[in-house]
Order: C-alpha cells, then sequence, then structure tokens
C-alpha cells in the first residue's frame, strides 16, 4: 500500500508539526490541527480531538469528547459549537436540526443570549454561522445560507484553515447528496490549499478526496488517498475514506488494504464496519479473489440472520448481487430470502435484475418476464428521482437481455441504446457501481456475442473510462481485440487482467489469458 519513503516524509511532518506545536503531539493519532479557543487548556484538549474526529466524520466519538470539554468547562461556548456541529452530516446529506438545537440551549436560550456568552469576535462569526445552520428555513435554504457565512468567514480569517475546512465541507452540502463537478472542484480547490499548508489536516485530505472521488478528478486526490490513513489511523472512516480514490483508479491492491484496515478497526470500536466490508467485497472481486469475497458475504449473511438488522440486509443484498455477477455462478441467484421491504429501492432493484438475469441462464424467459414486472411496479412507486433513473436503467437492461435470449436481437440492441442513453446522463456514483452490472459492459458482451467486436471493443472502452480496471470490461476489451485480429491491444489487455488477477484463485479465465499471451508472444 505505502511505500517506506512515503511513511517517512509523513513521519518527519508530525515530527515537524510536534516541535512546532507540543500541545498537538497528543492528537497524531488524528492528525494535526491549530485551532485556537478562549477554552482553558484541559477543555482546549478534549475540543481539538472532537474537531479532528469530526473532520474524519466520527460523528459519534467527537460529540463524547466535547461533552468531555464542557463538562470541564461549562461556559465553554465552542464546545457547545461542536457539539451541535456533530449534528450536520453534510457529505451525507443528514442533519439533526432538533438535536442540534437542544444542544445550543445548553449555553443559553436565545441566540441573542448565547452570543453574549461567546467571548472572541472570531468565536461569534463561528456561532453566527452555525445559528444559519440550525435556524429558520428549509434545509436545502439553510445549507446554502450557511455555506455563505463560512465562506465570509473564510474571507475575514484567511490564516484560519479550520474557517477554510469547515467552508470546503459546507460546499460539498450543497449538493445535497449528488455530484456536481463544478460544485465539487471548488470545494476540492480549497481543501487543495488546506492540505498544501498543512499535510497533516485529516480535514484537509478528507475532503481533498471527496472532491475528486470520480474516475475523471481522481488523480488530483492521488496525494491526499496516499496520506490521509496515516494522518488519522484511530479514525475507522479515515482509513477507508483513500479507497475512493483507489477504486475511481483501480487501484485494488491499495483499496483492499485500507479497507481491511478500516473494517478491523471499526469492529474494534464496536461499528459493524458494514461500508469498508461492501467495498472490501468488491473490490475482492475484482482481483479474483471469489473465496475470500465469499467468506465476507457470509460474514455479513449470518450476523443478517441474527440481527434482521435493516442494514446489514440492505449491504448483504449488494454484496450477493455482485457476487453473482462478478462470478456469474447463476446457481446462487435465488436471492429470495430477504425482507423485500427492508432493502431499499437499489439494493431491491439489483436483487430483482441479478435474479432476472439468472432466470435467462436457465432459459426460464416466464420468470425473467415476472421479475420485469416487478421492476416495472417499483417504477411506479418511486418518488425519488434519482432513483426511479436507476430502477428505469434496471428494467431496460433486464427486458433487452430477455429479448436478446428470445432472438429479437434489434430489439435488445435498441434497448440497450435506451438504458446507456439514460445512464451516460445520470450522477455519477462513487463505490461499487449501481446496477450491478454496468450498461456498456452489458452491450459489450452481447456485440460480442453477436459477433461484432468493433462495436463491442467501444463499449468496453467506455465501460473502463467509467469503471477502471474493472475486471470483466478488462475480459471483454481483450477478447474483443482478438476476435479483430489485433495481437498487440489483446495482449496488452489481457496482461493488464493478469496483473490485476497476480493473488486470484484458479480461475478458468486464466487459462484463456495465458493461452492467449503465449499465442500472441509466439507471433
Amino acid at each position: 500500500m505505502f511505500n517506506f519513503n512515503s511513511k517517512k516524509i509523513i513521519l518527519v511532518f508530525i515530527s515537524m508539526f510536534v516541535l512546532i506545536s507540543p500541545a498537538f503531539a497528543q492528537n497524531k493519532d488524528l492528525g494535526i490541527i491549530d485551532f485556537p479557543t478562549s477554552g482553558s487548556p484541559e477543555a482546549q484538549k478534549y475540543f481539538i480531538r472532537g474537531v479532528l474526529l469530526m473532520h474524519s466524520f466520527e460523528y459519534r466519538d467527537a460529540a463524547a469528547e466535547f461533552k468531555k470539554a464542557r463538562e470541564i468547562e461549562p461556559g465553554f461556548a465552542m464546545a457547545y459549537w461542536g457539539e451541535a456541529m456533530t449534528h450536520n452530516h453534510p457529505v451525507w446529506n443528514q442533519q439533526n436540526k432538533s438535536a442540534a438545537q437542544k444542544i445550543m440551549k445548553g449555553l443559553a436560550s436565545t441566540a441573542e443570549e448565547r452570543m453574549k456568552k461567546v467571548p472572541t469576535q472570531r468565536e461569534k462569526d463561528y456561532w453566527r454561522a452555525l445559528e444559519v445552520l440550525y435556524g429558520d428555513g428549509d434545509k436545502i435554504s439553510r445549507d446554502y445560507a450557511y455555506s455563505e457565512a463560512m465562506k465570509q468567514l473564510y474571507e475575514k480569517y484567511p490564516e484560519d484553515l479550520e474557517a477554510a475546512s469547515f467552508y470546503a465541507l459546507s460546499i460539498l452540502g450543497t449538493v445535497q447528496g449528488k455530484r456536481d463537478f463544478r460544485t465539487y472542484v471548488r470545494s476540492g480547490a480549497i481543501a487543495q490549499e488546506v492540505f498544501g499548508k498543512n499535510p497533516l489536516h485529516p480535514g484537509a485530505a478528507h475532503y481533498v478526496i471527496h472532491s475528486f472521488d470520480d474516475p475523471i478528478h481522481a488523480p488530483l486526490g492521488l496525494k491526499a488517498a496516499r496520506v490521509y490513513s496515516n494522518i488519522a489511523p484511530d479514525a475507522p472512516h479515515a482509513l477507508h475514506m483513500p479507497s475512493h480514490i483507489f477504486m475511481a483508479l483501480g487501484m485494488w491492491d491499495d483499496s483492499a488494504s485500507l479497507n481491511e484496515r478500516s473494517a478491523a478497526a471499526a469492529f474494534k470500536k464496536g461499528q459493524n464496519g458494514l461500508h469498508p466490508t461492501w467495498w472490501l467485497h468488491y473490490t475482492y472481486l475484482q482481483q479474483g479473489r471469489y473465496e475470500e469475497a465469499r467468506k465476507l458475504l457470509a460474514e455479513v449473511e449470518k450476523k443478517m440472520n441474527q440481527t434482521n438488522s435493516r442494514s446489514y440486509i440492505r449491504h448483504a443484498a449488494h454484496m450477493r448481487s455482485s457476487f453473482i455477477v462478478e462470478t456469474r455462478n447463476w446457481r446462487e441467484a435465488n436471492i429470495g430470502n430477504f425482507d423485500a421491504s427492508s432493502l431499499g429501492t437499489k439494493a431491491m432493484a439489483n436483487v430483482l435484475l441479478v435474479n432476472g438475469f439468472a432466470a435467462i441462464e436457465f432459459e426460464k424467459i416466464d420468470k425473467a418476464t415476472k421479475i420485469l414486472d416487478q421492476l416495472k411496479e417499483l417504477i411506479s412507486t418511486e418518488q425519488k428521482s434519482d432513483d426511479l433513473e436507476l430502477v428505469q436503467l434496471m428494467h431496460k437492461e433486464l427486458e433487452a437481455f430477455i429479448q436478446f435470449k428470445m432472438d429479437n436481437d434489434n430489439k435488445a440492441l435498441a434497448l440497450l441504446q435506451e438504458a446507456i442513453a439514460l445512464q451516460d446522463n445520470m450522477r455519477f456514483e462513487f463505490g461499487p457501481p449501481i446496477p450491478v452490472k454496468p450498461v456498456h459492459e452489458l452491450f459489450g458482451e452481447v456485440l460480442l456475442q453477436l459477433d461484432q467486436p468493433e462495436e463491442a471493443k467501444r463499449e468496453f472502452k467506455i465501460s473502463l473510462t467509467q469503471n477502471a480496471n474493472r475486471a470483466l470490461s478488462l475480459l471483454g476489451l481483450a477478447r474483443a481485440n482478438s476476435a479483430l485480429g489485433d495481437s498487440e491491444a489483446s495482449r496488452k489487455a489481457y496482461s493488464e487482467l493478469k496483473e490485476i488477477w497476480h493473488n486470484s484463485d484458479d480461475l478458468p479465465e486464466l487459462q484463456e489469458i495465458n493461452s492467449k499471451l503465449v499465442q500472441v508472444g509466439s507471433q
């Protein structure tokens, strides 16, 4: 994952900051920041730790630190500010306004009374922004107003890296959980500025990664990804976040290493670790480590059966769907043991799509058609526009595959074109792909079977721009190039896949890869 030189550089950075600011040495397991307040030195210690945890989205632990700070110093206004801030999760588009207001009223019952208890002008400015965040109006309007307030704070205190960091995060919050490249790049530019001034700032590295974790911009976040887990090794989310960049770039070995550490750290802290486990499972599948992926899935399904937790059910559904698609083990596709009402639209649609594909593979067209009707019913009831588009896309994928198996090739190709038009106009979603079968990859596989390798090659290449180093797209590209007689392009794609599968199980495709590479090498 990290080479020795990069670790040495990070240790040098830590040593430099410790020498400059010895009071922060105790926080080197979470990063280093400079956030002076009017609090007492003892209360300030917990306040700093709370802010560090908050920058890594460890909100529950952060709130506990802020509580400790105000227990030590009951009138410490910024400790109340920090605890209230833990109830706003901009990137996840979550906010608990009532919980935050309850904390704020612990300092004083009204905004005017609270402001009188905030001792310095700079702290008053932070509180004014907080009052906007949890003030009047709907969440969207408050998010925009809060971001504007943070912009004013950022401009008023240009040397305050915390103002800059929280401003960058507030910009991400204005998109309401949806990907908007222009907004994300604006946030990333500010976070990069902070990262340049303090390369051990957890928020800066974190927000850089969030701003650039798509295949187009991911190279801009690679430096931050390389160091973030070492900046804050005590935060499970910080151990996971670099994999946003690594997955976007198809760096599977790095993604596996970080998510293994993140899941282990989460379990150690009593968290369920489902999010990094899901990403690790998908990463194992890309590496051809199917048995490792199977073990992870079995662990999650076992816990699902023990707890009947909605979160476990949803993650198990996504993971089993991916497992079946990537391994092409269609016999395991009867995912009928889930309580469909607990799945959520995306997971439910993925399950239906995979069950539909499996029915087609076993020539049970009637069953596949019934599943298609279930997807259509989901479309009729879904209210959220983004989820609606995803279900429509999966409906077209399944219908196209049904038509293809019924030898209605033109109809199948037309439906896949419609599905592609839908996907290419949708906002980018990071992480394991949804739909579980990327439509350009599916289109390429259908075109290969129709003996159209040139057109198939185009679709696989597009799939790889959207899903870097995705194993099945690389395999499809290698086969398309081979069918076209392009030995050099075929060798390149097979070689790349062999490198990705350097630690894989004994997969049957390895024989194909080695045979083709020998064949090309002898030409």
